[in-house]
């Protein structure tokens, strides 16, 4: 695994300054917020069927140990997929209310666990939780469950696009650990006015980012339907009190720049 460095201008090998990273029965994800989960099952079948989880930040070399995660069964397959979207809810990994979270790319599932310990010294595992955010709006042949894809963190809300005319917020308890309902994820939907595609484009994807603690909707629009054309690309910011979208100018100190 190689990874580049933007301050030192070079690339790093993850042997150099994480070994486990490219040790064998390790996983990992990204974050937006700059750190890495890291999760390393035990080699030997006759060991723990749990696998030991922690944060590791590529530009300081922290880490932050988490819960193990408990493997699933063959029979319910509840184990963690390799290929996830992961993200904290907050930018700093220490708040006392972040949360660690991945969201399966194929069906419907997201685990959860709190990363700092609670005053108490309490802080509970991970869950796993299913969700449920309807169908796709072209079904195939059968209903099949949509899943959420692009997601972003602020200020310890993630963001969702549910609909062209809604969006979702999905927040945690900061006691989340007991596994009752009651700990379950809340997703508040609320109305909001999306943006329209230029004149002459028909079509676009968009993605949801977070930058200085705002929230971002990128919109690459391509002329028709034409994917390979692309006509404009668009930053707009979302009004948290009007629930509306604004066009960033790209010399507005507000453009994102780490888009």
């Amino acid at each position: 695994m190689l990874m580049f460095s933007v301050s030192q201008k070079r690339l790093l090998h993850a042997a150099d300054v994480e070994p486990d990273l490219v040790a064998g029965n390790t996983m990992c994800w990204t974050t937006p917020q700059g750190w890495m989960l890291v999760m390393k099952s035990s080699p030997s079948p006759s060991s723990s069927s749990s696998a030991a989880a922690w944060l590791w930040n590529p530009r300081t070399g922290d880490k932050i140990t988490l819960p193990d995660v408990e493997a699933g069964d063959d029979d319910d397959d509840d184990g963690i997929p390799m290929y996830c979207k992961c993200l904290l809810t907050h930018k700093d990994a220490t708040h006392p209310g972040c949360f660690v979270v991945l969201f399966d790319y194929k069906e419907p599932n997201m685990w959860y666990c709190k990363v700092v310990v609670d005053g108490d010294g309490h802080r509970g595992g991970w869950r796993r939780y299913t969700y449920d955010i309807g169908d796709y709006e072209v079904p195939p042949a059968s209903p099949t469950k949509d899943v959420i894809s692009s997601v972003a963190a602020v200020q310890g809300e993630l963001f969702f696009i549910s609909s062209h005319e809604d969006m979702c917020a999905i927040t945690f308890s900061s006691t989340s650990s007991t596994g009752d309902d009651d700990d379950d994820p809340e997703f508040q939907y609320f109305d909001v006015t999306m943006v329209d595609f230029p004149p002459g484009m028909c079509s676009g994807r968009t993605w949801l980012v977070e930058s200085d603690d705002q929230l971002f909707l990128v919109c690459v629009c391509f002329v028709g339907f034409d994917a390979d054309n692309v006509g404009a690309i668009h930053f707009v910011q979302r009004l948290i009190l009007d629930l509306l979208w604004w066009k960033v100018p790209s010399s507005s100190p507000r453009y994102p720049a780490d888009c």
